[in-house]
Parts: structure tokens; sequence; C-alpha cells
């Protein structure tokens, strides 16, 4: 079975780290390539690098599968989309250092990578990258498409919407709402909701402006 990592920058690096050692924990391994649509026919640690036009072209939906590795939500789920309309499934990578309560819910395509913790009742959305030793409180929920960086600390109770990024250090106190499509800075501490397309910075957190186009970096 193929196994496509969509994108070749930082991310998708540390996530090939990831896969390597989560390949190792199982009987059955994937073979992995990676998909970029600007480095056609190359390859990185030594490994076939394919746009997703000739990833398509190369192997069946039957034969592959597709973990996207953008750290900006708008993007991931660009990618997602692209993948999911042409019939591809995808891979949910849970590293084995990371704990996962078994009543939590995680989404298809979804990343949780070393040291994080998912608290019981949690329920994590589709396509949702959670960082390295990230704390996602109980009963909380996460919409598809987000990106939780590194040492955030999510309350339970907390409910964000789809595309939303958390900045790494990042403190979310508990029953906190956070709307679709906001970006909260790094470093922040959150004692308050706030609306969607919300740009999120400071202690405390306060609303700096408006996300006219979801970009983060």
């Amino acid at each position: 079975m193929i196994l496509g990592v969509y994108g070749t920058g930082g991310a998708g690096r540390e996530l090939f780290e990831l896969i390597e050692t989560w390949n190792k924990c199982r009987s059955i391994n994937y073979d992995l390539v990676f998909i970029d649509d600007y480095r056609d026919s190359e390859k990185l640690f030594d490994v076939d690098i394919f746009s997703f036009d000739s990833f398509r072209h190369q192997f069946s939906v039957d034969e592959a599968k597709v973990v996207v590795s953008a750290g900006e939500p708008r993007i991931r789920k660009l990618l997602w989309e692209r993948v999911k309309a042409n019939g591809y499934g995808f891979e949910t990578l849970i590293h084995p250092q990371a704990t996962v309560s078994p009543r939590a819910t995680i989404g298809e395509g979804s990343i949780i990578k070393k040291g994080a913790l998912v608290s019981c009742d949690c329920i994590i959305g589709k396509n949702v990258d959670i960082m390295v030793n990230s704390y996602i409180g109980h009963d909380s929920s996460i919409g598809d498409h987000g990106e939780i960086g590194s040492l955030v600390s999510i309350g339970g109770y907390c409910s964000l919407g789809e595309e939303v990024f958390i900045g790494q250090g990042t403190i979310i106190r508990d029953k906190i709402s956070i709307g679709n499509k906001s970006i909260i800075g790094m470093g922040s501490i959150v004692t308050c909701s706030f609306d969607e397309k919300s740009i999120v910075y400071g202690n405390p957190a306060k609303l700096i402006r408006t996300s006219e186009d979801g970009a983060v970096f």
C-alpha cells in the first residue's frame, strides 16, 4: 500500500519521520512517496516526489492513501478537497507516544504527534493536525482542517470551529468557543470566546482584527 505525504516543506519532512516511526509499530507498512505540485520527478530522503496529477496516474485509489502535511488550515482544506474529489482515502496517524482516550473520536486524516494528549469524550474533526506535547481537555471539540501548535493547552468543554489555527504555547481556558477560520497567536492566554475569523493575540488575548483570507504565514 502506498501512502502519499502531500507536502515537502518542514511539516512534510517532520510527518515523514513520524510515519517511519509509526510503520515500525505496525505489522503492515506503507511505502512512502511525497506529493508536491512544484517538484514533480524529484526525490527527498531518497523518496520519489510526484505532482498530484502524476500521483493520480501512477497509483489507483485502491492502492494508495494520502495524508496532508500543510501547517496552514486554509491550505490543509484546499489539498484535502483536491484529494477527496479524486476518490482517494486518507490515513489517520497517531504517534506511538501520543495518548488518545479510547472515548475520543478522531476524524479521518487527522495527525496526532508525539507527546500529545487527547482526553476523554473529545471530538477531533477531519484533517486536523495536533502538534507535539499539546493537551486537548475532556469534552472539547476541534473542527475540520484545524492546526494546533506545539505546547498548546486547551481546557475542558472547549469548542473550536473549522479551519482554526492555534499558535504554539497558547493556553485556552475551559468552556471557551473559537469561531471558524480564527487565528490565535502563539503564547496567547485565552480567557473569553471569540467569533469566527478573529485574529487574536496576547495575555489576556484580545481581538486584533478579523481575518479576510485565512492566511497565517
